[in-house]
């Protein structure tokens, strides 16, 4: 039995968060074992997320820069 690595695995859930099509996304550390390409991609189907209507709830460490009207908390 072969398994994924976690970025696969990372990729397969937020396949799976997309084909739910649901309106509010709750994204936890979710540019973590993503490459470059994968952060990007996030990047780009949040925006497009926002700009039809949807909400976004994301959690990370590092600077998200997006391009859509956010809410930015910083916890210390």
């Amino acid at each position: 039995m072969r398994s994924l690595s976690a970025g696969q695995q990372r990729r397969v859930a937020l396949a799976r968060m997309l084909l739910a099509d649901v309106p509010l996304w709750l994204l936890d550390e979710p540019f973590t074992n993503l490459d470059r390409e994968g952060r990007k991609l996030v990047m780009e189907l949040a925006e497009e997320h926002l700009a039809s209507g949807g909400l976004c709830v994301m959690a990370a460490h590092q600077d998200v820069e997006i391009n859509a009207p956010i809410t930015k908390i910083q916890m210390q």
